[in-house]
């Protein structure tokens, strides 16, 4: 995306507050970690995932980045659903943002 993640969150705290007001705070904490992991997963693609046996290419091992990719994207799409389920009971406005995150949620969940 285009925006970076201070203004993200901004955009959608301000979304966040459309929402009951029981919900709210823990809706933010919420939004907090999911922008967090988002990092975090951009982080660890830097690394390799898989490493090839030498002298045999058919076998192959999960590095420990890949393994902790894959502990981080399982938290990461739990945390997306619960965000997903609540902001799929409200309306969105004009926003890009909020749309792009939004179709990003809808993406995640098929």
């Amino acid at each position: 995306m285009d925006i970076d993640n201070n203004e993200r969150k901004t955009t959608l705290l301000k979304t966040i507050k459309t929402l009951k007001e029981e919900n709210q705070p823990y809706m933010s904490s919420l939004l907090d970690e999911f922008l967090f992991l988002e990092s975090e997963l951009e982080n660890l693609k830097k690394y390799p995932m898989f490493e090839v046996k030498q002298g045999d290419d058919f076998k192959q091992r999960t590095t420990p980045a890949g393994k902790r990719y894959l502990e981080v994207l399982q938290q990461y799409h739990n945390i997306s659903k619960t965000i997903f389920s609540q902001f799929n009971k409200i309306e969105f406005v004009e926003d890009t943002a909020i749309n792009e995150f939004y179709e990003l949620l809808q993406t995640l969940m098929k």
